[in-house]
């Protein structure tokens, strides 16, 4: 039998649940109805599907031009996913997405997959010290300052942006073990050889 405080409880997340859902924008609904429920609608799902989407731990959004896509609508913004505090795995790619700020919650993430975006910027991204993961290659981004202090990274793929040099990843990057940082057209192999000498970490194309 079902507590009065159990049918409390539950009431109150349902009704959390639906206020988040209703100040998600339409982009957004359409989004997750797509890639979560293979729907091409902005209606609210069942409280037992909400519930679901609340507590994902992966997520995956590929675009209308990616490879294997799983939704028909380009995002504008990350949006979304700021309040989803359980996410370990966020893969949004092949949008247009300009920007990382949204992120700062996602204490948990692990592992971000934002390539083939339209990024200017990591910036937001340091707040995000657990992660290990990051590939943000084939987007606009001129600078990897924001990911200094990200040292329990293993993996960066950031080829075909806009670096014209590899500040931000040194010597407390001792986790590091792919860096597939080329090719990037503003970085002379100059920096690529400085670089590879100084902090013993290879630059890779990717």
């Amino acid at each position: 039998m079902v507590s009065p405080v159990q049918n409390s409880d539950k009431q109150e997340k349902s009704d959390q649940y639906h206020s988040w859902w209703n100040q998600l924008s339409e982009t957004w609904q359409q989004a997750f109805n797509e890639t979560l429920f293979q729907k091409k609608t902005v209606e609210i799902p069942t409280d037992e599907q909400l519930e679901m989407l609340w507590n994902l731990t992966v997520l995956r959004m590929a675009g209308p031009g990616a490879m294997f896509p799983n939704m028909s609508i380009s995002l504008e913004d990350l949006s979304g996913v700021s309040d989803l505090v359980n996410l370990e795995i966020l893969v949004v790619v092949n949008h247009r997405i300009p920007s990382l700020k949204g992120l700062t919650k996602l204490n948990r993430l692990h592992s971000l997959f934002v390539f083939s975006n339209e990024i200017v910027s990591l910036e937001g991204i340091e707040e995000l010290p657990g992660l290990k993961q990051l590939f943000i290659n084939d987007n606009h981004i001129d600078s990897l300052l924001p990911l200094s202090g990200l040292v329990q990274l293993e993996a960066i793929h950031c080829a075909h942006n806009k670096l014209v040099s590899l500040e931000g990843i040194g010597r407390q990057h001792t986790a590091l073990k792919d860096f597939f940082c080329l090719p990037n057209d503003g970085i002379w192999n100059s920096e690529v050889m400085r670089f590879e000498t100084e902090y013993r970490i290879r630059c890779q194309k990717g």
